[in-house]
């Protein structure tokens, strides 16, 4: 039997009930675009000043010339622009970058000796990288070529070939000892090799298999080397390594260039630890309060003492007091990916921003400026989070990170925090959340083992599979009709590829005593994003295949509520007869039908950057309405003039200002 996953909340968004207000405007184009930050790679810094950094993102390089106070795009050659980046280095001698491409059908190495204002192409093909920059010459370049290292002492003009391992070495890091430059280290799959002639002979110094090397950090008496498990670590040159052992997986290193002793690692779970002997020991991090850092891609520490932490998905942080606290840094960046937009429906202008890769962003000022809050969730995925009605700064949310289990956890203080419930059962995706309106401490999971159930606020759980198909019992929607959890609706996760193998198995199921029993009373494995109307009128929205439906009599049959093309990816509705609605398409962008007061569907993409749209949300006034990219970013769009908000003062504290952010 062959099937497969179908969409589920947190990749596209339904109706999401709630008040939201802004700054004073007329209503009229998108606006916003934050939160600002988005995966950052790598940061480095530029030898010509402490306050001049570049950092290395999924769309290109940023320059900050202020410490990382605002960041500026980089441009390239048109012929270079186009191509992903491989790897970026800068020399510490005289501040050449290099950026290493991997070209229309070959490598490209680009090279800039004035901080990027102006770039040429090196003359010959460049190995695949990495690469590594002598501290003594920026002319002088060492790079990895799958199991060989090559050298260049020309600028990468020329390569020659230094070093060959066996076949499976895979070199994935190359360092440098600033006091001996001709001590080179290089790092691959079957271990870690050494020359102290600049290349000339080389020897195997560890035989670690199996471990991906991402970084090496070489100090005056010692080397560090960045690993999945931890540190390897050595103070004879090289010549033998110990295992530090560390949670979270090692990514990055630096250290302080005022005292080498003062080592920092980034990782890929856990933060930030530091170490003051050397790293021999070592201590976490401090309060991230505000700032999505928990898995880090960079770091490096400036002259002028400021930590610089790139992290995989919120950003730029800086820290000026040895990791104790820190900032976000994100004006002018890219902005973060969010995959959807939860509104307060009891408080305007609070909104949940859920990313698959920094945790979730809050807004008080209906999208003008966001904040992270992640501080205590389990994982930075979020797939799912929900504002109880009963209690608007009790918030429940799933998150996870790969092919682990997922998480349920829970803030009494608006996202402040979040403690892990650890009574839940165990899953591996929750698609959506659902408080009880009618009854307190009632929640309901849509999740990959079928609706899971709790009376007693988390403390007890129950899975209500009855009737679903045996082993395929997940499901990407719930909506209720009516008041309270007694009449519920459910569309299966999964649906056929193969209709004669499974025909019949999934689709929209029914439960008329709260999830105990469920019978299937629609086979359309199509049907997605549930929305009941809470006016208690009885109908249900969904989106098919190719159209918007309602049904008037409980799922048994649908008609169309609003005209709808093939290829719509999101929806939001203000209920009625007829509703007003608003459609999501990654070709034609958004499209707004006022019901009977037009024919069809008018765009309305004037503010977007461009037409990706991933998810919609409207508050249940239809004063405002929210979108998501691809590209990234949340986008607002008033839909009558309203009033300016009473901010959050507690939240606004630690606001990350948008207005200066990236167009």
């Amino acid at each position: 039997m062959l099937m497969r996953i179908v969409r589920v909340a947190g990749v596209v968004c339904g109706m999401v009930i709630g008040g939201a207000t802004s700054a004073s405007s007329e209503a009229g184009s998108w606006t916003g675009g934050g939160p600002f930050g988005g995966p950052v790679l790598r940061v480095l810094t530029l030898p010509s000043s402490p306050s001049h950094l570049l950092v290395w993102t999924p769309t290109g390089l940023e320059k900050s010339t202020d410490e990382g106070r605002s960041w500026v795009n980089l441009l390239f050659p048109s012929d270079a622009a186009a191509f992903s980046f491989t790897d970026v280095r800068v020399g510490t001698a005289g501040g050449t970058i290099y950026v290493l491409t991997d070209g229309p059908s070959q490598p490209m190495l680009l090279v800039s000796a004035d901080e990027g204002l102006t770039w040429t192409s090196a003359q010959s093909i460049p190995p695949n990288g990495p690469v590594g920059v002598d501290p003594s010459s920026d002319r002088v370049l060492y790079a990895g070529d799958y199991n060989i290292i090559r050298k260049s002492t020309d600028g990468g003009d020329s390569w020659a070939e230094v070093f060959a391992g066996d076949p499976y070495f895979d070199v994935t890091a190359i360092a440098i000892d600033p006091l001996h430059p001709g001590t080179v280290f290089s790092a691959g799959a079957e271990g870690i090799v050494r020359s102290t002639d600049s290349g000339a002979t080389w020897l195997q110094v560890d035989h670690e298999t199996n471990t991906w090397i991402a970084q090496i950090l070489v100090l005056p008496e010692t080397a560090i080397a960045a690993s999945p498990t931890g540190l390897l670590r050595s103070t004879d040159g090289g010549t033998s390594w110990t295992t530090v052992s560390l949670s979270g997986g090692v990514t990055a290193l630096a250290a302080d260039p005022g005292n080498v002793d003062h080592v920092f690692v980034g990782t890929a779970t856990n933060g930030v630890f530091a170490s003051t002997d050397g790293g021999s020991t070592w201590t976490a991090g401090g309060n991230t309060s505000g700032v999505s850092m928990r898995a880090i891609s960079g770091l490096v520490i400036t002259d002028s003492g400021q930590m610089i932490a790139a992290t995989k998905g919120g950003g730029v942080a800086i820290s000026t007091d040895d990791g104790s606290t820190w900032a976000p840094a994100n004006v002018g960046l890219p902005p973060v990916v969010v995959d959807q937009v939860v509104v307060d429906s009891t408080v305007s202008a609070i909104a949940y921003a859920l990313t698959s890769s920094a945790g979730v962003y809050k807004t008080t000022d209906a999208g003008q400026t966001w904040v992270a809050i992640s501080s205590g969730l389990a994982h930075e995925g979020v797939t799912a989070l929900a504002i109880d009605p009963h209690a608007h700064d009790h918030l429940y949310a799933s998150s996870k990170t790969d092919n682990e289990p997922a998480s349920l956890d829970q803030s009494t203080d608006g996202g402040q925090t979040w403690t892990e419930i650890s009574t839940a059962p165990q899953l591996f995706l929750v698609a959506e959340i659902l408080f009880d309106p009618e009854t307190p401490g009632t929640v309901l999971l849509a999740s990959d083992a079928g609706p899971v159930r709790s009376t007693d606020g988390g403390e007890t759980w129950v899975v209500l599979a009855s009737g679903l198909p045996a082993g395929y019992a997940g499901v990407a929607s719930i909506a209720q009709i009516g008041s309270g959890f007694r009449d519920l609706y459910a569309q299966s996760m999964y649906a056929c590829m193969i209709s004669d193998s499974c025909a019949g198995m999934f689709g929209l199921f029914h439960s008329s005593d709260g999830g105990s029993s469920w019978s299937l009373v629609d086979p359309d494995d199509n049907l997605w994003q549930l929305t009941s109307d809470p006016t208690g009128s009885g109908i249900l929205y969904a989106l098919g295949a190719s159209l918007l439906e309602r049904c008037t009599d409980c799922g048994v049959t649908w008609t169309a509520a609003l005209p709808v093309e093939p290829g719509a990816s999101a929806y939001a509705l203000i209920p009625g007869r007829p509703p007003r609605g608003w459609l999501a398409d990654s070709v034609v962008g958004v499209a707004d039908h006022s019901g009977s007061n037009r024919e069809g569907w008018t765009l309305i993409n004037d503010g977007l950057p461009d037409l990706s749209v991933t998810s919609l949300a409207v508050d249940s006034a239809g004063t405002r309405l929210y979108s998501t990219l691809a590209t990234g970013g949340v986008f607002e769009r008033d839909l009558v003039p309203r009033a300016a908000p009473t901010p959050d003062p507690v939240a606004s504290q630690q606001t990350i200002a948008i207005s200066s952010g990236r167009p």
